[in-house]
């Protein structure tokens, strides 16, 4: 399976630190972006921590062994090294991050999140969302259907209900979902809390190549505000996949 994919992380208008971490393995298929908590250095050492095990996990692995349980474990095998780093070094103290991974084999799509970081799916039926914010106000949701989107989108922001390295534990959300003709999006909240969907949705169908389409979604939500640190991978299937 072939992919075009392309990533880019910016640190918005007005953090001064990024404290995103991404990845981006076309040839295996795996992308992970996370968004770190926890103070501009705690959050840096979680995301990047995060990544780097999750990457370290799965690539020990065969991809006929994918599947749920094994991106689950390996979400929680970066939640035990962070939660354990914080113990160590109290400078480190309460640091954690989100994390959305998904793995591509063949023509299904396994994901893992925690957080509010996101992954979306873009085809003719349009942009869908395929994980759900894991915020204290997200099961609030259905109440406020008849709000607009910006008004939703500012009742429902809040703290995090979970992180990975926060607390002794964590869940991990898993799905599988059959990946057809598709492209992906993953993405931090620094995407998400600038943008509504459908303006994520024209970019992406604007510009087809994946790199360009990255450098629109950060330059729209720069444009907005840029509030938070933005960081966004976009792929799309390769024309001989």
């Amino acid at each position: 399976m072939e992919f075009e994919a392309a990533a880019k992380t910016d640190v918005g208008k007005l953090r001064s630190e990024n404290e995103d971490a991404f990845h981006v393995d076309t040839k295996r298929g795996l992308f992970i972006v996370a968004d770190g908590l926890g103070g501009h250095l705690g959050g840096e050492v979680a995301s990047r921590m995060a990544v780097e095990e999750i990457v370290s996990y799965m690539t020990t692995r065969n991809r006929d062994e994918v599947d749920e349980r094994l991106l689950r474990n390996a979400v929680i095998s970066a939640h035990e090294k962070i939660y354990d780093r914080s113990r160590e070094d109290q400078s480190l103290l309460g640091m954690g991050t989100t994390v959305v991974v998904a793995v591509i084999t063949e023509r299904i799509l396994w994901l893992a999140h925690v957080g509010d970081s996101r992954a979306y799916v873009l085809s003719e039926r349009g942009l869908a969302q395929l994980t759900e914010d894991h915020m204290l106000m997200y099961p609030f949701k259905k109440q406020g259907e008849n709000l607009g989107e910006h008004q939703q989108r500012h009742l429902y922001r809040g703290p995090l209900s979970r992180a990975v390295g926060v607390e002794e534990s964590v869940t991990v959300d898993t799905r599988e979902y059959e990946f057809e003709d598709e492209g992906l999006l993953l993405c931090t909240d620094g995407l998400t809390d600038m943008l509504l969907d459908n303006e994520i949705e024209e970019a992406l169908r604007t510009y087809a190549a994946p790199h360009e389409a990255c450098d629109s979604l950060i330059r729209m939500a720069n444009e907005k505000g840029g509030i938070d640190n933005i960081t966004v991978i976009v792929m799309r299937r390769g024309k001989d996949a």
